[in-house]
């Protein structure tokens, strides 16, 4: 008599969209990921992106005041942004200026909010 366990492993192997072979993406490929999406999982590191993937880039002081928060605060959160690739950064004198890495960026994080706009409807 066949388990329910049979049956099961039976019409997984003769599903022909079932995964074969290894996953053709590498360990160090989804470690690099996941930092990515760490750094962006915080609401104010998030709102950070929102707000530099509308300028073309500004310093500390004025996304700080913008953003109404203390600027070491919001220069913790830029910190946390670069060190994971998603914004570079330029020294002008005293000043230091943000701007987001690039374009994949600003798509992924509308991408983000679009879908949990989806998932909230």
């Amino acid at each position: 008599m066949e388990t329910e366990e049979n049956n099961i492993d039976t019409a997984c192997q003769e599903h022909e969209h079932s995964p074969t072979g290894k996953l053709s993406v590498s360990h160090e490929d989804i470690e690099a990921t996941v930092a990515l999406l760490t750094a962006m999982a915080d609401p104010a590191r998030l709102a950070l992106l929102l707000l530099l993937a509308q300028v073309e880039e500004a310093c500390v002081t004025a996304i700080a005041e913008s953003m109404q928060e203390k600027t070491n605060t919001v220069s913790m959160r830029l910190k946390k942004l670069f060190d994971a690739g998603l914004v570079v950064k330029r020294r002008d004198a005293r000043h230091i200026y943000y701007r987001l890495r690039d374009e994949h960026i600003v798509d992924i994080v509308r991408n983000a909010l679009l879908h949990a706009r989806e998932l909230r409807s």
